[in-house]
């Protein structure tokens, strides 16, 4: 078996929101995703758990107040809630999703 080593695949993310699938577990996909600026309010087929690794993250609902998550601190979006994650600075997150996980992005749009 070999290690990941999460800061040094981290060093090498250049491009924002782009997920980098770094292991399977099950039918969940665990990714490592460079979060700046704002991504667009969406939903889920199924749960969402980030895990911050570097820096600081707030995810934005339509019905609830913001939530900010630091390093070390993660958070569960349930399926079919709306949300957006968003960042002032380059942070990193590991992001657990269903591989079969669809997007519905606000306006109508599919994924």
């Amino acid at each position: 078996m070999k290690k990941i080593v999460i800061k040094n695949l981290a060093k090498k993310l250049n491009k924002k929101f782009t997920l980098k699938p770094i292991a399977t577990l099950n039918n969940y996909g665990v990714n490592l995703v460079l979060i700046e600026g704002e991504y667009p309010f969406h939903s889920h087929n199924g749960n969402e758990f980030f895990l911050i690794v570097e820096g600081e993250i707030y995810i934005d609902f339509k019905d609830e107040k913001p939530v900010r998550l630091r390093e070390g601190e993660a958070l569960l979006v349930k399926e079919g809630v709306i949300h957006r994650s968003r960042s002032e600075k380059k942070s990193i997150a590991l992001v657990f999703e269903a591989k079969d996980l669809s997007y519905k992005m606000e306006g109508g749009m599919e994924e």
